[in-house]
């Protein structure tokens, strides 16, 4: 069975595993820790590439 990372690597073979892992967490660290800075804002965030992690 193949993994997202693995799918996500066919995509973007220069990237190694441990930046696609780093990359899918940036934005779960910063929802998790929003409170700390309510004014803060996402620019990354994509709506179709949530939607294929989801």
């Amino acid at each position: 069975m193949r993994s997202m990372v693995d799918a996500i690597r066919e995509h973007h073979p220069n990237m190694t595993r441990k930046q696609i892992y780093h990359e899918a967490s940036k934005h779960a660290a910063f929802f998790k820790h929003a409170d700390n800075d309510p004014a803060a804002v996402l620019d990354s965030f994509d709506l179709p590439e949530a939607e294929a992690v989801l």
